[in-house]
């Protein structure tokens, strides 16, 4: 019996890399038309663009998760309320993307798409992203200038 589950343990392991690999390069090509350079590293996938900010892909059980991190300067840590009431504020204005100070008080943005993969609604949440950042960065110039680097 322990020899059949494990068999059946692999083959359900096998069938989720597979599925992985196939909205991986779905995403990747998705991204490419975009033009993104996007790569896998490991599990994850790294993306690149010459005028937007880059990010990278992680696959979750029943979604993929974009994650992008902005490094904190040195005086925000003294700063710590302010840089957390605006982060709120970004976040209320925020489509898809979720604004968080991680554990080092980095700036990270997240934004979580639910799979299966469809071109036309991976299309409108990419464009929800890139118009989260877009409208935060230029709304909020000022304020995280003084947060991150």
């Amino acid at each position: 019996m322990k020899k059949l589950t494990i068999a059946i343990f692999i083959v359900c392991l096998n069938i989720n890399a597979a599925e992985q690999s196939i909205v991986h390069k779905k995403i990747i090509d998705h991204l490419s038309y975009l033009g993104y350079l996007a790569k896998i590293n490991n599990d994850t996938i790294i993306v690149k663009h010459p005028t937007k900010p880059g990010f990278d892909i992680i696959q979750t059980r029943g979604a993929i998760v974009l994650r992008a991190w902005f490094k904190h300067k040195k005086n925000s840590l003294s700063q710590k309320t302010a840089y957390l009431e605006l982060v709120n504020r970004i976040n209320i204005s925020s489509i898809v993307s979720k604004y968080t100070i991680d554990s080092q008080n980095d700036l990270v943005i997240t934004a979580c798409y639910p799979l299966p993969y469809y071109k036309e609604s991976f299309s409108v949440f990419i464009s929800a992203w890139e118009t989260d950042f877009i409208k935060n960065s230029t709304a909020y110039a000022e304020e995280l200038g003084k947060y991150i680097e």
